[in-house]
């Protein structure tokens, strides 16, 4: 395999350059072919043209969905039995509650489960639950460290 174009001269391999300098043939390097900035605004004007139209649409597709969703829950609800009235009313209530205040979600958003064998083969699971990613991840390498120190040998549990 050869490293120079057979129809390249050698006249632009220099003695104190060891690095092949390529062919390039005249008028190469000028302006790249291509759009103008007119045509390139004009392409980027139609493109928001069609998003504003998109979005224009997009509440009405939330009615029509809603609607759709409104009318099947009437459906089921009218399926309730009499004594499930009371219990239909109170999630009725936690819905409405929900609604105006919103949802909290409660719970460590850092969360991670080790799998370990120790040194004479008992399998081990560890969780480890944090508020903070600095507190997860300070925990996480402290597990890892004393697991080490004890020994034990990570493990993928068994499915």
């Amino acid at each position: 395999m050869s490293t120079v174009p057979v129809d390249v001269p050698l006249s632009d391999v220099s003695d104190d350059d060891d690095i092949y300098e390529p062919f390039v043939p005249p008028g190469a390097l000028g302006p790249l072919p291509g759009p103008d900035f007119q045509d390139i605004k004009n392409g980027l004007h139609s493109l928001a043209r069609v998003f504003d139209a998109a979005i224009d649409k997009l509440p009405a597709l939330l009615e029509k969905h809603a609607a759709q969703l409104q009318a099947r829950m009437v459906a089921t609800l009218a399926c309730v039995p009499p004594e499930g009235a009371a219990a239909l009313q109170h999630l009725c209530d936690l819905f409405e509650a929900v609604l105006k205040a919103g949802l909290s979600v409660r719970g460590a958003p850092y969360a991670a489960t080790m799998h370990a064998r120790s040194p004479v083969g008992y399998g081990l699971t560890l969780t480890i639950e944090r508020t903070e990613g600095a507190a997860f991840f300070t925990a996480l390498a402290a597990m890892e460290q004393w697991l080490k120190a004890q020994h034990y040998i990570p493990d993928t549990p068994i499915s």
